[in-house]
């Protein structure tokens, strides 16, 4: 099954400049891993865009050499490198791009050592 056919539908709005990415970060806040990339302020060209996300379609986690990939469809677990997955599942979910915006989708989180 490609990654298209399991993740959910994703919005793209644009929002009055009054509306403040904080405000509506917390209408999710209580939603499965929700995240903030803001960057609404500052640069007039680079600082145009915050992006809001929650309930995630995939999750890769990895630690001490063990993970594991979890969507609603799928769970399977892995040993050794978490990168390989990580391009691996990404390439499944790849989306072409279109117009102006920064970001059409990927991975958002992070990386701890």
């Amino acid at each position: 099954m490609n990654g298209a056919a399991e993740r959910d539908a994703a919005a793209v709005l644009t929002l009055p400049r009054e509306c403040a990415p904080w405000h509506l970060f917390q209408t999710v806040s209580e939603a499965t891993l929700p995240a903030l990339l803001e960057s609404s302020r500052g640069d007039p060209v680079l600082g145009r865009f915050s992006i809001v996300a929650a309930n995630p379609f995939l999750i890769v986690q990895s630690r001490a050499g063990r993970g594991t990939v979890k969507s609603k469809r799928r769970e399977y677990g892995f040993q050794g490198d978490p990168f390989p997955v990580l391009r691996t599942e990404l390439d499944r979910c790849r989306v072409a791009a279109t117009g102006s915006l920064p970001f059409l989708g990927g991975a958002i989180g992070y990386l701890g050592y």
